[in-house]
């Protein structure tokens, strides 16, 4: 009975010493996985030569004219297109021509005073020209009295040479022709003067012009829209910022490089960059260096290079094109510099022909 009672405790025990060694056997190798991916997490860190923030060209587009916002179309993530207005824009259009409105005209100030004016100005041409008319018709009768004063001087003076007029009658009209004569300078100066004003009554009415047209916001390139800092109905100012667009398929990466990686980088050299894709994928994306700093600066601080902190590194901006938007604006991002300058190439395969 003894033998039995002793016997029956030994099971027990072994399971619980069985079940103690799985759970050490299970998070050694939970320890061991952890440790590996660590690992891993480094050696990918470690292959990357630089590390950097994607960035964009941003143009701000701003208001040209003065007045209230009586339309605005554009929203935060919006694509446009670009849109010049043409010959409408460049003034070679005629006075009264509007852009057609379109995807790339996305706003309009109020032009309700320039238009007035521009009408006044309008009016107060035809009056010059109407003026111009008048004097021109005046100076058409002048002539033609001119005309015939001057046969008339030809005819005394002949009379005077055969002693059938007297003296005094070939000075009358020698002094008719010379006042006519006066009166028609007068009437070209006249018109001439005529002529300057409607000229500049023409650059007058231009300039209302131009800034009609400029009253008419037209998106200048194609790309996103990020931020937008108007609304429609509000008043706004020459120069005041109504959003900003950027286009978006190709971003500018800018890393930075310390001094003993500087020689390795050229302008024109093709680079992978990677950014992350999903919590454990990475995906590449082809880049190519386009500017190099010539002079060093401090690591900016959440900028980290190949070694450990540096006191001094050289940025570097490399176009990235941006297929499918994988890449955002202020993302992270790895660079390595592992394709050679095209032009150096090009050099050395040359060279080796020559050989």
């Amino acid at each position: 009975m003894t033998s039995l009672a002793l016997s029956s405790d030994p099971p027990s025990h072994q399971l619980q010493t069985f079940v103690m060694s799985s759970r050490r056997v299970f998070f050694l190798i939970a320890s061991l996985v952890a440790f590996v991916s660590v690992l891993v997490g480094c050696a990918g860190e470690d292959d990357a030569d630089a590390h950097g923030t994607f960035e964009a060209d941003e143009v701000t587009v701003s208001s040209e004219a003065d007045g209230q916002l009586l339309r605005f179309s554009v929203e935060e993530g919006d694509r446009l297109p670009a849109g010049p207005l043409g010959e409408a824009r460049s003034g070679r259009g005629s006075p009264d021509e509007r852009p057609t409105p379109g995807r790339s005209i996305v706003g309009l100030v109020d032009t309700t005073q320039l238009a007035l004016q521009r009408r006044e100005l309008q009016a107060r041409r035809r009056s010059i020209r109407s003026k111009m008319r008048s004097v021109t018709a005046e100076a058409e009768v002048l002539a033609e009295q001119l005309r015939a004063a001057r046969r008339e001087l030809e005819r005394v003076r002949t009379l005077r040479e055969g002693d059938a007029a007297p003296q005094r009658q070939v000075d009358q009209a020698a002094d008719e022709v010379r006042v006519l004569e006066r009166r028609m300078e007068a009437t070209r100066t006249q018109k001439a003067s005529l002529a300057d004003e409607v000229e500049a009554m023409n650059e007058r009415i231009a300039q209302v012009n131009e800034r009609i047209r400029k009253s008419w916001i037209a998106n200048p390139v194609a790309g996103t829209v990020l931020n937008t800092f108007a609304e429609s109905g509000e008043m706004v100012r020459p120069g005041e910022p109504l959003y900003t667009v950027a286009a978006l398929d190709t971003l500018i990466l800018r890393a930075y490089v310390s001094g003993g990686q500087l020689s390795d980088v050229k302008i024109g050299q093709r680079a992978q960059v990677f950014i992350d894709d999903g919590p454990d994928r990475r995906q590449s994306l082809a880049g190519r260096v386009t500017w190099v700093a010539d002079e060093a600066e401090f690591t900016p601080t959440p900028i980290q290079t190949k070694e450990e902190r540096v006191d001094f590194v050289y940025a570097v901006e490399l176009r990235v094109p941006n297929p499918g938007s994988a890449a955002k604006i202020g993302m992270p991002a790895d660079v390595s510099f592992g394709g050679e300058d095209p032009s150096s190439a090009t050099a050395v395969s040359s060279a080796s022909d020559q050989r």
